[in-house]
């Protein structure tokens, strides 16, 4: 799987292809009639620093759609403000230890907010952005952001023997029980992109989510409209999108406690609480 290139580097050479070569050579060795010469606990660690160092500076160089998401934005840097100062005065009115950023792209959002935070989760399906938010949490010695790989499509199922090594994101995020999730510039992928009803997704945050902050572009917006055009003939299919549509399915599950517009912008913030926490 690795590019011939690979080989003329003494690193991966020595540790992958030198291996896997001593390793189909004697891979018929059914008896263990092959000697093999013992390395040494101090051998052992050099190898371990080498490749640590060796890893230490691998760096991304793959592009990604989302890895710039924040120099592609449809909207000013004054609706920018006006949007993260609406959602730092709601995390300060509702004073949470705990929150999951959903689709938080490389944590921008979450280091806007000056409430005092004790648990951050901040996931995003960008290995991308994943990376330049885990680079600033080590650069900013950030002790409370959490950054991981997450398909909000997709998520991580259980594995292991009988599924029970490694518990379902789901599962997991239950447990953790977070004061409030984040869901910024997210829900109209997960309705156009995923072909998932209003109804399912207000049900998806309602089962670990308190309360919930989640931005609704409207049809207008140019994301929206790109999103819609890639429907091609299945386009009118996507009718319901609609903000009325998108409220009356989360009242289902939630309580609107404000509702904000961004000036500027086709875009709308929503604080809702979990009637079950009413």
């Amino acid at each position: 799987m690795l590019p011939f290139r690979s080989k003329l580097n003494p690193t991966i050479y020595t540790n992958v292809h030198l291996l896997a070569k001593f390793e189909d050579r004697h891979s018929e060795d059914y008896k263990g009639n092959t000697k093999v010469k013992p390395l040494s606990k101090s051998g052992q660690l050099k190898i371990i620093k080498s490749l640590y160092d060796f890893i230490k500076k691998l760096k991304l160089k793959e592009y990604t759609e989302w890895g710039n998401y924040y120099n592609k934005i449809n909207y000013s840097d004054r609706a920018f403000d006006l949007k993260a100062n609406v959602i730092d005065k709601w995390i300060s009115k509702l004073k949470p230890d705990t929150i999951i950023d959903i689709g938080g792209n490389d944590g921008t959002f979450i280091r806007e907010i000056s409430y005092e935070l004790k648990q951050s989760l901040v996931c995003d399906l960008d290995n991308n952005a994943v990376d330049y938010n885990y680079l600033q949490v080590k650069k900013n010695k950030d002790t409370h952001i959490t950054p991981f790989v997450l398909d909000v499509l997709n998520p991580s199922a259980a594995i292991g023997f009988n599924n029970k090594e490694r518990s379902s994101f789901l599962e997991r995020i239950k447990v953790f029980n977070p004061d409030v999730t984040l869901a910024l510039a997210l829900i109209h992928h997960i309705t156009l992109s995923g072909n998932v009803t209003f109804s399912m997704s207000a049900q998806f945050f309602s089962s670990f989510s308190k309360c919930l902050i989640i931005e609704f572009p409207k049809k207008n917006d140019s994301w929206v409209q790109r999103l819609l055009n890639s429907k091609a003939e299945f386009k009118d299919h996507f009718s319901f999108y609609t903000i009325e549509n998108f409220e009356m399915a989360f009242a289902t599950y939630f309580q609107i406690l404000e509702k904000q517009e961004i000036e500027g912008t086709e875009r709308v913030m929503f604080l809702l609480k979990r009637i079950a926490d009413v």
